[in-house]
């Protein structure tokens, strides 16, 4: 999926740069709020099993458009998410519960009329607020234990999202991201984020009542 990535944002890239050459520039910004259910899971650089945990994410994102079809984009946003672990013992239930922030950045690709399909792709700094260990055992016993020492403060992932304007204050879509860095600790084995969300972006200014 890296790979993947990588070449998704070469080959926007090389359409912003072409774009940028033969269009008007428009500077139009366009404030947006984010809404988004997610699945997040983890791939771990050890013989444990990991599941996906559902989620949440919320912010406020721009797109600063500069032709008719291509722009950049950035966008702060709350993620929680996570990874539940498969129980080393029958009887408890166990899960990774993460909260940090999002700064994406990147460009935007629109090539039908009105921005009706937009792709955007770059990269995605984090930082994090904590990390908390939740189990619960059979007998409906819980407890939880804050384990943010064995993450890192910072995170770096790639992320791309592909909406459709289904009216001009409203996108639907799906946004991913992968961690290119590992998110836990060097002497705590790699670990690594991966997330899908379903998305509503609310465009205020486009909003005519």
């Amino acid at each position: 999926m890296k790979n993947a990535c990588s070449i998704a944002l070469l080959f926007l890239g090389c359409m912003l740069t072409a774009q940028a050459q033969s269009d008007s520039t428009t500077f139009e910004a366009e404030p947006q709020f984010v809404f988004g259910l997610s699945s997040a899971s983890a791939s771990l650089d050890a013989d444990v099993a990991t599941s996906a945990l559902l989620g949440f994410e919320t912010g406020v994102a721009m797109d600063y458009q500069y032709s008719e079809t291509t722009g950049i984009t950035g966008a702060l946003l709350y993620r929680q998410g996570g990874y539940s672990l498969d129980a080393t013992q029958e009887s408890v239930e166990s899960w990774v519960l993460i909260k940090r922030f999002g700064f994406p950045l990147g460009i935007y690709v629109s090539p039908l009329e009105a921005n009706s399909f937009i792709v955007r792709a770059g990269i995605e700094p984090g930082w994090l607020l904590s990390a908390v260990n939740k189990y619960k055992g059979s007998n409906g016993n819980t407890g939880e234990s804050d384990i943010s020492a064995t993450f890192r403060s910072f995170a770096l992932a790639g992320t791309m999202s592909v909406h459709v304007r289904t009216h001009s204050f409203l996108e639907i879509g799906v946004a991913y991201y992968r961690d290119f860095l590992s998110i836990r600790s060097s002497d705590r084995g790699a670990a690594y984020l991966q997330n899908i969300s379903l998305q509503l972006r609310f465009i205020p200014n486009e909003f005519d009542g």
